[in-house]
């Protein structure tokens, strides 16, 4: 086993240590990981768009994608120390020198790891002119982006586990996000009080921050919110599509997307309102 996959398994063992065998098997691990690119040709008015994506699967499913994915990490030919899809899609740092084909045959390598592993996913996308628009209005009340759909993507992970009847909880994890984590997480401590006990009870605990180098699952979850961003931005720019055999795989694993559209904005500011007058 390469050193990768165990560090990943170490890392997931650490997640549930202390837990029983039977509260074990009953434990999802939710791997989630924020891509967001507001830079060259992507950058471009109602184009740009915030993107917070992840896959939600069990302990013993993550122990056997990290081995699977550390060893499509370390192929025959080229071996990358990580995974990092911007790197892939421009063909620089660890992907520089690497043919079109090539690539592309990794891709979809990762891919077809994920669709064996992984539960479901779920996205979360928000569009910069709705947040501007709208934050403008509630300027006492400042809330970033990444805070607004670190909140929305975890209530949609447990309505998803939920809906698939699925009766465990789940333990969240995301990609380190230093600061702007730090103010998400408080922002989710103060959205858990307004949260109805038959969603709560679906929760193991605050959200948790790791690095997405020894946590493999978050370099799966980056795979998908980079493709979900890119096919958004295609959308709308036709002329600039091109053929994407990898986020055709990722299609194939159940989905659940919200869009935090200004309506869901206006309401959720609103909220704030009410719950900071009401306090």
């Amino acid at each position: 086993m390469s050193n990768g996959a165990v560090s990943s398994i170490a890392q997931i063992d650490s997640m549930v240590f202390g837990l029983s065998e039977i509260n074990r098997k009953r434990w999802r691990l939710c791997m989630l990981q924020c891509a967001t690119d507001d830079s060259g040709s992507d950058n471009q008015g109602d184009s740009r768009v915030f993107v917070l994506a992840g896959y939600v699967s069990d302990e013993d499913r993550w122990k056997e994608f990290s081995k699977e994915w550390s060893t499509a990490l370390n192929g025959e030919n080229r071996s990358l120390a990580y995974f990092k899809m911007v790197e892939a899609n421009s063909q620089r740092e660890q992907f520089y020198g690497w043919p079109d084909s090539e690539r592309d045959s990794k891709l979809v390598e990762l891919d077809k790891i994920v669709q064996k592993y992984a539960l479901f996913d779920i996205r979360a996308v928000l569009r910069w002119k709705d947040y501007e628009e709208v934050q403008s209005k509630y300027q006492q009340y400042p809330v970033s982006p990444y805070e607004l759909l670190f909140n929305r993507v975890m209530i949609d992970a447990i309505i998803g586990v939920k809906n698939y009847g699925i009766n465990d909880v789940i333990d969240f994890y995301f990609d380190d996000q230093n600061e702007v984590g730090d103010a998400a997480l408080k922002e989710f401590r103060r959205q858990q009080s307004t949260l109805p006990p038959s969603l709560l009870r679906y929760v193991a605990g605050p959200p948790n921050f790791k690095d997405e180098k020894k946590v493999l699952p978050l370099q799966a979850a980056d795979l998908l919110a980079w493709q979900v961003r890119r096919a958004i931005y295609e959308e709308e720019y036709p002329d600039r599509r091109k053929p994407r055999q990898s986020m055709q795989c990722l299609e194939i694993v159940p989905s659940r997307q919200c869009n935090l559209d200004k309506q869901w904005l206006e309401d959720f500011y609103e909220s704030i309102r009410l719950w900071m007058s009401e306090a």
